[in-house]
């Protein structure tokens, strides 16, 4: 009866944790707020001396943000580091995670692990849709430590990272279609009529002065008429890459 309590209430804790990361996900999307929970929840419920989640970077898979929390921690600490394509091809082989020793785990994970203390670590694969988003990692004592509703239990969790961090991916990608010429790639009139009111009003807030500067292409119309539109189509590319160049960054 006592273990069944047990298992009872810390179902209904999974459930209440899940449910609050099920409104993060549906609402302002703070992926800090939704890993927070996780890691917290994962070494409460387990018993971990430390517990970390890896999370790749969309358009740049092999760049990595890292939260983690060790036993005298209270909130997790964030770092960022460099996945190999080795260890990224590691972790799509075992999508139902895999042991490691402490010294293993930290050179697969590049340094990632602020804590390689623990003799073992179980790194569990975040995949979503058939795509690696990340890892989970935690630091036991021993590879015996985790049952089979251990692991199901890390799964429930490493699934919800995973749409979060779909939801965010697919969030970022129409955001940046909504605002992006699609054959130029430069930021498009929606993007800067948005960005032009906001700059007029911190304008005149700070009772500044503004310029706006326009650039125009002489005879583009004869290029589309002569030439056809796809030279014309390379031929706004390349006015783009030199506007490119002639600007910083955030420019």
């Amino acid at each position: 009866f006592n273990a069944m309590a047990g298992q009872l209430g810390r179902q209904f804790k999974t459930l209440k944790t899940l449910s609050k990361i099920d409104r993060a996900i549906l609402s302002e999307l703070d992926m800090d707020q939704i890993v927070e929970s996780v890691l917290l929840r994962l070494r409460e419920s387990l018993n971990t001396t430390y517990a970390s989640i890896s999370i790749m970077d969309h358009d740049s898979p092999e760049k990595v943000r890292a939260y983690s929390i060790a036993s005298g921690d209270a909130l997790p600490r964030v770092q960022r580091y460099t996945l190999s394509i080795d260890a990224r091809e590691m972790l799509r082989a075992n999508p139902a995670g895999l042991w490691m020793t402490g010294e293993s785990a930290g050179r697969a994970l590049q340094g990632a692990l602020q804590d390689t203390s623990a003799p073992y670590f179980f790194l569990l694969p975040i995949i979503w849709k058939d795509q690696l988003f990340g890892v989970a990692c935690l630091g036991f004592a021993a590879t015996n430590m985790l049952s089979i509703e251990d692991v199901h239990y890390i799964r429930d969790y490493a699934d919800r990272v995973g749409v979060a961090l779909s939801t965010a991916a697919r969030e970022g990608q129409l955001y940046h279609q909504a605002r992006t010429d699609a054959l130029t790639e430069l930021p498009n009139r929606f993007f800067f009529l948005d960005q032009l009111r906001q700059d007029i009003v911190q304008t005149q807030r700070g009772d500044a002065q503004l310029a706006l500067l326009f650039i125009d292409l002489d005879r583009f119309k004869s290029i589309n008429d002569s030439l056809g539109h796809s030279a014309g189509d390379e031929l706004l590319r390349e006015a783009a890459a030199r506007l490119r160049q002639c600007v910083r960054e955030g420019d």
